[in-house]
């Protein structure tokens, strides 16, 4: 059953203010077209083969992506499940949720294995499936088989070091040492460390095809780019800083998503860049109205949804009220540039297939909604609708 949403009177005058606050002319700034909502809880989504999978309230429930019609719900009998976490590899669903993985299949969400961790989960990467937990006072990584479920192996260190962070790429776990100087491959099955490589002072970091980028020197004064391969740990290349510009790890790894980092970056000031992956050189640039708070790419186009931060609380969770950005990947060229009324829940919460979006709400009576890339309506539809639910204003 579809249900949907027009935005709440609170919401609209927040939109309003923020879009002014950010800088960005709303009054010739298209609403993006809203095709569907879906008013289920929604802590993460995947899209998979045109099905939208969202995971929340010891849950998983698959929509027709395009129509946002129900096809299946499944609820999984873990006690205290907190916070949901989504990833699909190959023919799983893989959800964590609390201090337990779940495996279930992916077309219909029957559930194949219940994988106690101990501790809470973090992050999920693979394949091969790897996912972070944390007590309280350390990271430890957990090596699990997806199809069975069973647990390969355990690491909370590398070297002597604890793990600050790491990566699945290539089928090697790459981690990076609480010193943020030692970094080290490790075999997914054993965690037997295959390779380890010193750097200066290391901060984020992000998967490319081949090899993993690494910003050099803390978030407030990078001082370079290094690339290694995963799977020999060479150092293959290095980037001077950019003047003006972070590193092309920046935001794309704070996003936490697996991107070409060789070919896109983002700055500290809300310019997104597409570099040339042997020299480093800037293809095209463009301006965003305010800072990410999602990024996802299908074919030719990128999306990005920017918000003011102005935040606005709606009973389940606090979200910024957003705008979508569209850019030509081959080009830089803007293809839409539109007002979002529903927000982007998390950071990590857009994704993309064909011409179409869907992410995470904050909204209270909104937990997936779904956009075109392609479709926006004019501007006076938002003014309308501000002046039906607010007259007067």
């Amino acid at each position: 059953m579809i249900r949907v949403s027009r935005p709440c009177p609170t919401m609209l005058c927040l939109l309003a203010s923020a879009m002014h606050l950010a800088g960005v002319e709303t009054d010739s700034l298209p609403t993006v077209k809203v095709l569907w909502t879906w008013p289920g809880v929604a802590d993460a989504i995947a899209v998979a083969d045109g099905v939208v999978y969202a995971a929340g309230d010891n849950r998983v429930t698959a929509l027709n992506g395009r129509s946002g019609e129900q096809l299946w719900a499944r609820e999984y009998p873990i006690e205290s499940a907190g916070f949901s976490i989504l990833r699909i590899t190959g023919d799983r669903l893989v959800v964590g949720m609390g201090r337990s993985v779940v495996l279930a299949d992916l077309k219909s969400g029957e559930l194949r294995a219940i994988v106690p961790v101990g501790q809470e989960i973090q992050t999920i990467q693979g394949p091969p499936l790897v996912v972070d937990t944390w007590d309280g006072e350390r990271y430890q990584i957990v090596s699990i088989d997806e199809k069975s479920g069973t647990v390969l192996a355990r690491c909370a260190e590398s070297r002597g070091r604890g793990i600050a962070d790491f990566r699945v790429a290539d089928g090697t776990v790459i981690v990076l040492g609480d010193d943020e100087k030692t970094v080290a491959g490790l075999r997914p099955n054993d965690f037997k460390e295959l390779w380890h490589t010193s750097l200066e002072e290391a901060g984020r970091f992000a998967v490319s095809e081949g090899s993993i980028g690494f910003q050099l020197g803390p978030a407030d004064s990078e001082t370079g780019f290094v690339m290694i391969e995963t799977r020999t740990g060479h150092i293959v290349r290095r980037l001077p800083e950019r003047e003006g510009a972070g590193p092309l790890a920046s935001a794309f790894a704070g996003l936490g998503l697996e991107v070409d980092v060789r070919s896109a970056g983002l700055d500290r000031n809300g310019v997104l860049s597409r570099y040339d992956p042997a020299t480093g050189k800037a293809l095209w640039s463009v301006t965003l109205p305010a800072g990410p708070t999602g990024v996802a790419r299908s074919g030719d186009r990128l999306s990005i949804g920017t918000g003011s931060f102005a935040m606005a609380s709606t009973g389940r969770v606090t979200v910024p009220v957003d705008a979508l950005t569209v850019v030509d990947w081959n080009s830089g060229r803007v293809v839409t540039r539109a007002v979002n009324p529903y927000g982007i829940g998390t950071m990590d919460s857009l994704v993309a297939e064909g011409d179409l979006l869907w992410a995470t709400s904050g909204h209270q009576e909104v937990g997936v909604f779904c956009l075109s890339s392609t479709q926006v309506d004019p501007p006076e539809k938002l003014y309308e609708l501000l002046d039906q639910l607010l007259p007067g204003r």
